[in-house]
């Protein structure tokens, strides 16, 4: 029995070895393989390239040779935006109007063009709603965003654009110093964009007052906003709008689906890390996704999440979108920073599922370690 108790022991103490060896080069094995992955993906990572065109305030973006989207920075827009923003298969993703009107589209919201960062209440001052179009009343304190130079322009599997911005009142009082670093990659399949943009006050007081005008956005086409019943003002074939307001859904078929199980109208004004936008055109999935990075102020962010198509993270509205249950006045003094962290991800020809995204979200994540 003793020599049998012997053996036992023995056999369990090598099957401990045994597993414990298992499981370590099953996870080196399992980390080889996501590094190998890893790697592969960055390989796949197609090259991306400026061409600036000063004449026309603007620096083009290209991947692989096609055109992406540009940056834009003409005062008349009155804020710096990326217009228009293109999938790998060059699908326009963003609504024209007002700048480059397409047929079918809606007419609303002047200010809602491209992709752009601002907000609503900044020292009372309104840099949302500032457009070359529209009608501003005179009693309202309306401000720019106005694009002072590039710092750094690197091209590669990478692209680089960092610029310098001011945030400017009617009285030409500067609020606001913006520093953003614009991060350009993808492959054949996908697209992302970091967008890393840091407010310094050049005011002794500088308040963010809380309200739902804000703050990182994307105007969305026509075929990836929701369906609607409420009708809308449209741009004709002949390219006039429309002189009656009707209901048309013809290839409209977007939906909202955000990290925390919501889908649909039911994502505007709640919680959550990230939410994804999917629609079908010609028979093709289509989807864009944004991320709110953990460091961000009041995370997980709001969500302005409009069937109309404004697509909005809203760190900053928390009355708006807890009926007062809840206040956010963010202020700084002459200075000191707020800094925003936020990721755009571009996909074509499938819809992820929540898992897929959440595996995207956790890559977002390490990218920018917080500190």
């Amino acid at each position: 029995m003793g020599y049998l108790s012997d053996m036992i022991q023995q056999y369990k103490g090598n099957l401990k070895v045994y597993m414990s060896l298992l499981l370590l080069f099953g996870g080196l094995a399992s980390q080889a393989i996501a590094q190998k992955n890893e790697a592969k993906d960055n390989a796949d990572y197609l090259p991306v390239t400026f061409s600036a065109m000063p004449e026309d305030s603007l620096i083009e973006v290209k991947m692989g040779g096609e055109a992406f989207t540009a940056y834009r920075y003409a005062s008349s827009i009155k804020k710096p935006i990326l217009f228009p923003i293109l999938s790998p298969d060059g699908t326009i993703l963003t609504r024209g109007f007002p700048l480059e009107p397409r047929p079918g589209e809606t007419v609303d919201h002047l200010h809602h063009t491209g992709h752009w960062l601002n907000y609503g209440v900044v020292n009372d001052v309104d840099f949302w709603t500032a457009s070359a179009e529209s009608e501003v009343p005179h009693d309202k304190k309306m401000g720019v965003v106005v694009h002072r130079q590039v710092l750094q322009q690197e091209e590669g599997k990478q692209g680089t654009l960092r610029i310098l911005a001011d945030w400017i009142s009617q009285q030409q009082d500067t609020l606001l110093t913006e520093e953003t670093t614009f991060t350009f990659a993808g492959t054949e399949h996908y697209r992302l964009i970091d967008r890393v943009t840091r407010l310094q006050a050049q005011q002794p007081t500088v308040r963010f007052t809380d309200s739902k005008e804000g703050m990182m956005a994307i105007r969305v086409a026509r075929f990836l906003e929701q369906p609607s019943d409420t009708p809308q003002e449209l741009i004709e074939a002949s390219g006039r709008i429309s002189k009656k307001k009707r209901v048309d859904n013809t290839g409209v078929h977007g939906e909202y689906r955000s990290s925390e199980g919501l889908k649909g109208d039911a994502v505007w004004g709640t919680r959550a890390p990230w939410v994804s936008l999917s629609s079908e055109k010609d028979g093709k999935q289509y989807a864009i996704t944004i991320m709110d990075h953990p460091s961000n102020i009041n995370f997980p962010t709001f969500w302005m999440a409009r069937g109309y198509g404004l697509f909005a993270a809203n760190p900053l509205g928390s009355a708006a979108y807890t009926e007062g249950k809840e206040q956010l006045n963010a202020t700084l003094k002459k200075g000191e920073t707020l800094t925003f962290v936020y990721r755009i991800m571009l996909e074509e020809g499938q819809t992820l599922s929540d898992d897929s995204v959440q595996r995207q979200y956790e890559d977002f994540k390490k990218a920018y370690p917080v500190p």
